[in-house]
């Protein structure tokens, strides 16, 4: 990836992480607010406090949310400013295009060795489901450290002409035989 592609992806998510932490701030801000107004307040009835309930613990897991992502940006801009490799495949060493970049910014597989490991996953999962069923138990094991750094989020510039994004093949679930 070249230079001015990289300051690109790092101007992007300097922006993006300044927009979450000014929205971090007016949450918590708002939530410090909302505790401070109904903080002595016995007088509520039931429903009343379950409400209130309800306010806070759906407030706290948007700042939860929005936490997670600012953590994601801060390592996604560790990662591009310290990997002169970043934008090539780790797989296979090819340059992973633009176009996939700009939609999925974490991505550090190429389409192709993305689909690979994909299957590759989905046959472990259904051996892992198959097994713990067989074992009279519902664990699966998860690796979703994996996809750990991809944001919820596109870097897609609004001016930039929208390309399709490759169809994934779905895997074939493994024989049963």
């Amino acid at each position: 990836m070249d230079e001015d592609t990289r300051k690109m992806f790092l101007r992007r998510l300097s922006v993006r992480k300044t927009e979450l932490e000014h929205a971090l701030d007016l949450l918590q801000q708002n939530q410090r607010d909302y505790n401070d107004r109904f903080s002595g307040d016995n007088n509520m009835d039931e429903s009343d406090q379950a409400q209130r309930e309800i306010s806070v613990s759906n407030n706290y897991r948007l700042i939860e949310r929005k936490m997670n992502e600012l953590q994601k940006i801060n390592r996604l801009i560790r990662r591009i400013s310290e990997n002169k490799n970043f934008g090539e495949c780790e797989d296979c060493g090819e340059a992973i295009p633009l176009e996939r970049l700009l939609l999925v910014p974490g991505a550090s597989l190429c389409v192709d060795c993305q689909r690979e490991s994909e299957k590759v996953e989905h046959i472990r999962y259904m051996a892992n489901a198959s097994s713990a069923s067989y074992r009279g138990k519902r664990y699966l094991e998860s690796d979703a450290g994996e996809f750990e750094e991809d944001l919820d989020f596109p870097l897609i510039d609004p001016d930039l002409e929208i390309i399709s994004p490759p169809d994934f093949d779905e895997a074939d679930p493994p024989s049963a035989g």
